[in-house]
């Protein structure tokens, strides 16, 4: 997807709050998507960057070419290679993510930044637990990834029961943020944890006619840290399923103990 105004909105607030310890990388070698000349996009940008409460200069993040490295150079995150199973766009550091990563690149990095990659990855379980193998204790991954909108664009499109059941439950990870946003900046919604919020967290903004669901294009930003709780555990299932059952069980355990 690359990375346009509402993704670099987030990237600028969380600079204010996060600098890296140690190397950064983004999934694929990402494009910014903004334009030298002082038009519409320009302005979307010098927008994006006013709300984000980020003190930096936006000549800076410009590049030729267009990709993003210095872009993130100027928000404060180093020099940040790219990650990708060929070179064919300049990549420095190629993995297919289908595959585990070695083990002397464990904690590798500090901050990892997906901008739309990982849907394009067919291995979703092992491409998560790569990223977690990568992040070293205290670093953090943000991403911005399909919700809704992207049918054939990749191979899935996400959803916030999967970011809070895999970072949260399986991996111990801190969840920052989580927000399901439309790409133009018109709409953004958070989605809270469903096992703190008693059901399944979806959009609720848009027409009633789509289910709640805004029309067009819906992205997931969401943004963890990962703690040195320990490595990923076991699995989980959805959560209000487990929370379904759990009921159940209760009620079952009180009828038995009644008779």
């Amino acid at each position: 997807m690359g990375i346009g105004p509402v993704a670099f909105e987030y990237l600028a607030e969380m600079s204010t709050r996060f600098r890296p310890a140690g190397p950064s990388v983004m999934l694929g070698r990402q494009k910014i998507r903004l334009k030298k000349t002082r038009g519409k996009t320009f302005n979307r940008f010098a927008k994006a960057l006013k709300r984000s409460g980020a003190q930096v200069d936006l000549a800076g993040v410009l590049q030729p070419d267009g990709y993003a490295e210095a872009m993130f150079r100027t928000l404060g995150f180093g020099d940040v290679d790219a990650l990708d199973m060929a070179d064919h766009e300049g990549a420095q550091v190629i993995w297919d993510l289908n595959k585990p990563v070695p083990e002397d690149w464990h904690g590798r990095f500090s901050f990892i930044f997906d901008g739309g990659t990982l849907e394009h990855v067919f291995d979703v379980a092992q491409s998560f637990a790569n990223i977690h193998a990568l992040l070293a204790p205290g670093g953090r991954f943000a991403a911005m990834t399909p919700l809704n909108g992207f049918a054939g664009h990749g191979f899935y499109q996400f959803s916030p029961e999967l970011i809070w059941t895999y970072w949260k439950e399986m991996a111990g990870c801190d969840v920052h943020a989580c927000r399901a946003v439309h790409l133009d900046g018109t709409y953004d919604e958070e989605m809270p944890d469903p096992r703190l919020v008693g059901r399944r967290v979806q959009p609720k903004s848009g027409p009633a006619w789509l289910g709640g669901m805004p029309n067009g294009r819906i992205a997931l930003w969401y943004e963890v840290e990962k703690t040195g709780k320990g490595g990923i555990v076991g699995d989980v299932q959805q959560s209000d399923y487990q929370t379904r059952w759990a009921a159940e069980q209760t009620e079952t355990r009180a009828m038995e103990m009644t008779t």
